[in-house]
């Protein structure tokens, strides 16, 4: 027996997709205005939240797959914002860690984002901000789930 599918209005994923483009394209916007992209700004936040992250460790964390943060990276080796030091533990590993100028970088950045985050989040009873987080944290595992269900592996983050 098939389950009645939700109207669009009602439906999770239409309304998680909504808000999670409505998220991005404001982030992207605020980013190029620093001279970053958001997949630079989610590396950094991750970053400095724990500085000397594996890739794989941070591609995990990211939601992309390890050969797109491998792209991220090497971008941001260029514009001088992380760079690699080999695993002091194990050799051949690489960690990735962040350069004085993207810790310089740090309030500026969380400046120009914070004002958004707040204005988003606005009118939220701070215990149905956690709520919400649990449900989505739950929610995307139940996809991931169901996804390695289907097709048998992590490939989409």
């Amino acid at each position: 027996m098939v389950k009645k599918v939700p109207r669009t209005f009602d439906s999770v994923a239409y309304q998680s997709r909504g808000a999670f483009r409505a998220f991005e394209t404001i982030m992207q916007r605020k980013m190029r205005e620093i001279g970053l992209n958001i997949a630079h700004f989610d590396t950094l936040r991750i970053l400095w939240e724990g500085d000397g992250l594996r890739q794989n460790e941070i591609s995990e964390r990211a939601f992309i797959t390890e050969s797109s943060m491998a792209q991220v990276i090497n971008e941001m080796v260029r514009h001088e914002l992380v760079e690699r030091r080999m695993d002091a533990h194990d050799k051949r590993k690489r960690m990735i860690f962040l350069t004085p100028k993207a810790l310089a970088m740090k309030e500026e950045i969380l400046a120009a984002t914070s004002q958004f985050y707040a204005s988003a989040i606005k009118g939220i009873d701070p215990e149905h901000i956690k709520i919400y987080l649990k449900v989505a944290r739950t929610l995307r595992a139940n996809v991931m789930k169901e996804y390695d269900r289907q097709y048998g592996g992590r490939d989409p983050k």
